[in-house]
């Protein structure tokens, strides 16, 4: 779906660059274009893992299994040696209307492997479930569009080390984006930084979200952030539903808020089966910021003839009137 195949290949210092300015990876997620037909990048990442000893705790993976490589198989094993959470590795096969079909031999060897999954074998994809990008939108066949993401939510800094939550995508070209399903041309526009112009620690530093002030404390007033969620019947889910999240860090609410704002675009329910209808639209809009709401979003659910169904996403800062070392506990 991200457009025109492109005769790309991450190079090896691409990948050695990278490496330099990092220690851990909880999932490595290989994508492309195809994998299966660029299996040297795969066993340069596993040495560039050893020698700099990174760890690397799991990989997912997704072919279309067009022809069988066992090039393809033995860098993948290789990585897999390497990896601290090899129980959580996984390969797949995309099988739907939108791939060819796959090599017998290819789905034959492939699912014999112990860290194969099952999990991109769907046969059939609903046209609900197709986001709006590259060639998708082209042919009208995505239904929901993500909104760019402009800035990294989850992470924490402890002296010169940085954790990060949110995932980060290394396209071929070296372009740093937060977003791995961006089309090749949404790829060029939005990334925030390319790893041969800037060093990569500068530009996820300079990608950090910065705190608004009303979300900060006041006149030395502690407060707790609530992440409160309200949705009517069939929306996200089958009933209507409340929920609210308190959060000590007004930057761990945001994070929150923020992901489930993301989930709500990528894969809203509707219906009893979890299937999204193909008319259903979506319509997002900003919430005034009143009193002790920090942030808010209303999003309207809604299908021809039927009456709009709304979720509401919100944060308010609670102040707190106890005790705060009892409030921590």
């Amino acid at each position: 779906m991200r457009g025109e195949q492109q005769d790309e290949t991450m190079p090896t210092d691409t990948i050695q660059k990278l490496f330099e300015y990092v220690s851990e990876i909880e999932q490595l997620s290989i994508t492309g274009g195809e994998p299966s037909l660029a299996p040297e990048p795969i066993r340069w990442i596993a040495y560039f893992a050893k020698s700099y000893s990174i760890k690397i705790g799991s990989f997912f993976c997704a072919t279309n299994a067009g022809e069988y490589s066992k090039e393809f198989v033995d860098a993948l094993n290789g990585l897999y040696t390497v990896c601290t959470a090899p129980d959580k590795c996984i390969l797949t096969i995309s099988t739907d209307q939108y791939h060819s079909e796959a090599d017998p031999k290819a789905l034959s060897e492939y699912r014999k492997l112990s860290y194969y999954s099952t999990e991109k074998e769907k046969g059939f994809l609903p046209k609900g479930n197709i986001l709006l990008e590259g060639r998708a939108a082209e042919n009208n066949l995505g239904r929901f569009s993500k909104p760019f993401t402009e800035h990294i939510y989850d992470f924490d800094m402890h002296g010169w080390n940085m954790h990060i939550g949110d995932r980060i995508y290394i396209n071929a070209l070296g372009d740093v984006l937060l977003d791995p399903d961006l089309s090749y041309l949404n790829q060029t526009d939005e990334n925030i930084g390319n790893i041969w112009q800037s060093p990569f620690d500068q530009i996820l530093i300079e990608s950090f979200y910065k705190l608004p002030e009303q979300y900060l404390p006041e006149n030395n007033q502690r407060y707790v952030y609530c992440v409160h969620i309200a949705s009517e019947a069939n929306t996200i889910t089958i009933k209507p539903n409340e929920s609210r999240v308190y959060y000590l860090s007004p930057l761990k609410a945001v994070s929150a808020y923020q992901s489930v704002l993301n989930n709500l675009r990528i894969t809203p329910v509707y219906s009893k089966d979890g299937r999204i209808p193909d008319d259903l639209d979506m319509k997002f809009g900003e919430l005034p910021e009143i009193e002790d709401r920090c942030a808010g979003t209303e999003i309207r659910y809604l299908l021809p003839g039927a009456t709009p169904k709304t979720v509401i996403v919100e944060i308010f800062r609670c102040p707190i009137e106890e005790d705060y070392d009892d409030v921590r506990k």
